[in-house]
């Protein structure tokens, strides 16, 4: 009787066991990373149209001055001029714009806040209303071009209040309650409401740049998983030729055996 040689037996038991293999290292999903380079890209991009837009319009908003306080509208121009070059400056400054941008961002509305809070100051009540459209104007221009988290609009928000109280205090005449009612707390309610519309498109874009992400990244991971299919399929197709050449070679030996066995039986009987 011929048996199945060890060397057979070993190399079975490995079939076996490569066939049973399973990589789960190849189901981990990678996290989505990297969003923060794209929605600085975005940021710088849309930053740098609404700052050259704001350097040309700042100048020409001279005309409201010039129509309101026709007496400062000189002295106005000139702080106009000089805004419009920290901004030229803030656009050219790459650094701060691209790795930056909303520093940068807080830099330009500041300094354009700065600007309109010192005008706003020397409101009277026969042009504060026209002087208060001006100034919203600011806020609607920023919330189309901004996108913010949270603390930069609360800090900014801080910020263009103890700038108005400054100015107010150093060069109104008006009562509070008269500055306030005319002009001063609809121009505060449109910060608030621009802060918000900038904070939501901070993260509408963010949320919007993950999930491409996450989906380039599912594509590739899909890919990698194909190809491990592929693999582990061509693997399971030389696993099932080595068994069938295994159970051929276990089938042979023992055809002898049984010819024997039956034969001898045949004897005897």
């Amino acid at each position: 009787m011929t048996f199945v040689p060890l060397k057979n037996q070993l190399k079975f038991s490995f079939l076996i066991t490569e066939t049973l293999e399973f990589n789960s290292y190849s189901l981990i999903k990678p996290p989505a990373q990297g969003w923060s380079n794209e929605l600085n890209k975005i940021i710088s991009r849309y930053l740098s149209i609404g700052t050259i837009i704001a350097i040309i319009l700042n100048p020409i908003f001279g005309l409201v001055d010039y129509m309101a306080l026709h007496e400062s509208w000189q002295q106005f121009m000139v702080i106009r001029v000089l805004v419009s070059l920290i901004l030229v400056g803030c656009l050219l400054y790459k650094p701060l714009m691209q790795e930056r941008p909303q520093l940068a961002g807080m830099v330009i509305l500041c300094s354009i806040i700065t600007q309109d809070a010192y005008f706003y100051s020397f409101a009277t009540p026969e042009i504060i209303q026209q002087l208060s459209l001006s100034y919203m104007a600011d806020f609607v221009g920023a919330s189309m071009v901004l996108m913010w988290s949270p603390v930069y609009a609360i800090v900014f928000t801080i910020y263009f209040v103890l700038a108005n109280l400054f100015f107010y205090s150093s060069n109104s005449s008006m009562p509070l309650q008269d500055f306030l009612s005319d002009g001063g707390l609809l121009v505060l309610a449109g910060t608030i409401f621009s802060m918000a519309m900038v904070v939501f498109r901070y993260h509408s874009v963010k949320t919007m740049i993950i999930s491409k992400i996450e989906l380039i990244k599912n594509n590739d991971w899909m890919a990698v998983q194909n190809e491990i299919i592929e693999q582990k399929s061509a693997e399971l197709q030389k696993s099932n030729n080595r068994l069938k050449e295994f159970a051929y070679i276990v089938s042979h030996d023992l055809k002898a055996p049984f010819a024997r066995c039956a034969e001898y039986c045949f004897v005897d009987t």
